[in-house]
């Protein structure tokens, strides 16, 4: 990152933008200095596409105040200008956005600065592309590289007390390099889950250190590392090298990721795992490498990060914000040609942790800073939006990059006792029972078109009702139109236009923390699939052969192949209730009837071309 860091040096030459908003830096200091403040009009600072907001400015000191609204310091403005300020006074910023993003209002005078931000349609940004087709080949083969490097682990005991024993731990990584890190072990007998932290961006010696808290307080296998090839109390004079961004075979970031999955490797590897419980944390830096490493491997069942860096990189390409280290940046600076700038689009996107959420699918407790200007909150919420799993999010409208919330830092214990039991039991003297927030709506719903179905959103802190709640259904994805009864209640009814699958979401928005400036949003999903009634399809005419009926314990099904397509089958005694139900691939398969009682039976077929089949068949014993 030598190059990085002398090309950000010079920044201001690059953009002529730039020259005026960093025009604060390089102000004479004044011997009056102002008290300057900005904030948006409203509390949450959130506002529909559209809708006018202002943004307030308060000073104690009377005369020009410079503003400039953008995304971040490298887009171009989208409002700038100067307004005559009377101390005393609220000055306001009008502005209005036309599509969804989160929008910063610098303001300087007298050689102070401030900013604020406000979101607009915040739920709505999404990835600006889409991934390459091949993502998931890319980081198969990547995986395979690291499992052929024997782990190897040298595991060196530092330091014991009466709730747990510390440990150094060195495992081996691709390219000859080394996985340093500190593991703790919580004092008693197991099998504990495993949780694997990711460091924040920084090669100083001692950045890493042990996560004690999350051993003693939450009853887990605590493992931190470094991504750096020297042990964490060590500097490491190659850190962030070699780092050739447009080629992701070479990009720094791939020892990072892999060096998580190395670690889980270890986690699980040890007779004190208890088999199936691992989660990952972060902040900044190690906010984003846990979403990658959790969308990437299917190990990590519960996820929980503050402001992550590494999302929407391709934000420069199309004038929008840019996630850290800003790679597309990086490639202006220093190379400056149009090829290295198409291939760096290309290389970052394997690296984008919005691909990563896509793939993600446990629960997952996320906080955004809306004020960050290092990890600019549109471009996290670009990533948080791609999380379709069970979400509880914080946004705090006044906390900047570096100020990641207490609720992180606390919330984590509540979110994994409520996760993962076994924390219930932790070592640590002075425990509580407390489990946080909790959100759950439908499971997965298959009806008819034209089908009205019942839909209900639950929610609870610490198990309890929750008093002054918001709530929204939302459409995420789908080929036609959904209507609700009751859009804004916890309890909705359901109609859609036309066939496919549709993926709802259901959010409770608790008015817990409106006067620090800090807002939640609870969030889950269903898929619903419409499908043709049976009397409805074409199909039901055609000829099914089920054999032999009356059955025993097995049934074959023979359907015609014209038309073939995979689907679902349920069976349905004769009181109408459903008994089996399964997929099928192949127009001929077995169906088990072994825990099917003597009687009579429905069988319906419904492919996934709308073609539907029923008949009836009998099992006798």
């Amino acid at each position: 990152m030598k190059a990085f860091s002398a090309f950000w040096s010079g920044l201001s030459t690059f953009h002529t933008v730039l020259s005026l908003v960093f025009l604060w830096t390089c102000l004479p200091v004044c011997s009056l200095v102002a008290q300057l403040s900005v904030t948006p009009n409203k509390l949450n600072a959130t506002y529909g596409i559209g809708e006018e907001m202002a943004f307030h400015l308060e000073s104690d000191q009377s005369g020009p105040i410079l503003y400039t609204i953008w995304y971040d310091r490298f887009t171009t403005p989208l409002a700038e200008a100067i307004v005559n300020h009377t101390a005393g006074n609220v000055t306001a910023i009008p502005f209005v956005l036309d599509k969804q993003g989160v929008v910063m209002c610098v303001v300087q005078q007298n050689g102070v600065r401030e900013h604020a931000a406000a979101a607009f349609a915040p739920y709505d940004i999404r990835p600006l592309e889409q991934e390459p087709a091949s993502f998931d080949d890319f980081w198969k083969g990547q995986m395979s590289t690291l499992a052929d490097v024997p782990m190897d682990p040298k595991v060196q005991m530092l330091q014991v007390n009466e709730y747990s024993t510390t440990y150094s731990v060195q495992l081996g990584h691709i390219d000859n390099r080394t996985v340093y890190g500190y593991l703790v072990v919580p004092t008693g007998d197991g099998p504990f889950p495993a949780a694997i932290t990711m460091p924040s961006y920084g090669e100083n010696a001692n950045l890493v250190t042990p996560e004690i808290a999350l051993a003693e307080r939450a009853n887990m296998l605590s493992m931190s590392i470094s991504i750096h090839n020297a042990p964490p109390d060590q500097v490491d004079p190659n850190a962030y090298e070699p780092d050739v961004i447009d080629d992701p075979m070479k990009m720094y970031n791939r020892y990072a990721i892999l060096a998580g999955v190395r670690a889980i490797d270890y986690l699980v590897s040890r007779p004190d795992f208890n088999g199936d419980q691992v989660a990952a944390f972060g902040v900044s830096q190690g906010a984003g490498l846990a979403l990658q490493l959790a969308g990437l491997d299917q190990r990590v069942n519960l996820l929980a990060f503050s402001n992550p860096s590494n999302c929407q990189h391709l934000g420069l390409k199309y004038d929008q914000p840019m996630g850290f280290p800003f790679y597309l940046w990086q490639s202006i600076g220093i190379n400056g040609g149009s090829a290295h700038f198409d291939a760096t689009i290309e290389a970052t996107k394997f690296y984008d942790a919005v691909y990563f959420a896509q793939r993600y699918k446990g629960p997952v407790m996320a906080f955004t800073s809306l004020k960050d200007e290092t990890a600019q909150a549109g471009t996290q919420m670009a990533a948080i939006n791609q999380l379709q799993v069970p979400k509880i999010h914080m946004i705090s409208r006044d906390l900047i990059h570096q100020q990641n919330p207490d609720e992180y830092w606390q919330g984590r214990f509540e979110f994994i006792r409520q996760h993962f039991p076994a924390a219930l039991d932790a070592p640590w003297p002075w425990r509580t029972d407390d489990i946080g927030f909790s959100v759950s709506t439908e499971d997965n719903r298959l009806v008819d078109l034209g089908e009205t179905i019942s839909l209900e959103g639950t929610y609870s802190y610490n198990r309890e009702p929750i008093d002054k709640v918001r709530f929204e259904w939302r459409l995420e994805s789908g080929p036609g139109i959904v209507n609700f009864s009751n859009r804004t209640g916890a309890l909705t009814n359901a109609t859609f236009n036309t066939l496919g699958k549709y993926l709802l979401s259901f959010s409770a928005m608790p008015d817990t923390l409106n006067d620090q400036g800090k807002f939640y949003r609870l969030t889950d999903y269903v898929e619903v699939e419409v499908k043709l009634p049976l009397d409805a399809a074409e199909a039901v005419r055609r000829p099914i052969k089920v054999f032999p009926n009356p059955a025993q314990d097995l049934l074959q099904v023979d359907l015609p192949p014209t038309d073939f397509a995979a689907g679902v089958y349920e069976v349905f005694d004769i009181n109408g209730k459903k008994q089996l139900e399964g997929r099928f691939q192949n127009p001929a398969f077995p169906l088990s009837t072994a825990t099917l009682e003597v009687g009579v039976y429905h069988l319906k077929l419904h492919m996934e071309n709308q073609y539907a089949f029923s008949t009836r068949f009998m099992v006798l014993r």
